[in-house]
């Protein structure tokens, strides 16, 4: 019974993780951090995990039993990193190509902008690239979902949304989950902030220009 509960442990902690305070989240990573830096306290750490492990083995006959416990024991801890520290690699699709992901956005719209500069700064990987809606589809006036492009698939509204958070570092990866509820249900709530984008969060006469810095990312 302990044996079948360690390996489903790594799924309950998949799905917990996204409802544990985001103060401790931080805690536990600054620990990972601290470790990474401190190479004398990690290799204490794991130390102290190996002596474990050894004790353990003396009550143990069967050198089977005792490898499969030794991966279990493994599978755990990179489970824990990978949920605390690096979130996105359980979501990110390996054939993602950076810089090949166009994100097309209402460059006018305050919501938009923002959301924008909040993908630009945890997109570390510079996975994506921008382009204003005014640029791409000029004379238009329906700019009420973002887009995302990607080499053989087009996603909008809530999808698009979806997909891109699953690409971005922290903690942010667990939205994806979303992906769960029925899409006309996501695309509801979505299209009714996009109608009332701009009375909520006001809009700008143009559209945003990028800093020099981030002016290769973007899509002129």
């Amino acid at each position: 019974m302990f044996n079948i509960s360690f390996h489903f442990l790594p799924v309950y902690l998949l799905f917990w993780t996204p409802i544990i305070p985001s103060e401790k989240i931080k805690q536990l990573s600054s620990i990972f951090d601290e470790l990474k830096l401190n190479k004398f306290k990690l290799i204490s750490v794991l130390a102290f995990i190996l002596l474990i492990y050894i004790l353990h083995l003396s009550t143990i006959n069967n050198i089977n039993l005792a490898l499969k416990d030794l991966f279990l024991l493994i599978a755990f801890l990179l489970s824990i990193y990978i949920l605390i520290k690096k979130p996105k690699l359980s979501f990110i699709n390996t054939l993602d190509k950076k810089g090949k992901n166009i994100i097309e956005f209402d460059g006018v719209c305050n919501l938009c902008n923002g959301f924008i500069q909040f993908v630009i700064k945890r997109d570390k990987g510079a996975y994506f690239k921008f382009a204003p809606l005014q640029v791409i589809h000029p004379g238009e006036k329906d700019y009420e979902t973002i887009i995302l492009r990607q080499k053989s698939d087009t996603f909008d509204k809530s999808t698009a949304f979806l997909e891109i958070v699953r690409k971005l570092d922290g903690l942010w990866p667990y939205l994806y989950l979303l992906v769960l509820v029925p899409k006309f249900c996501r695309d509801s709530i979505y299209s009714i902030i996009a109608r009332n984008r701009y009375l909520w969060f006001g809009k700008k006469d143009i559209c945003m220009v990028p800093t020099p810095e981030l002016k290769n990312r973007f899509i002129e």
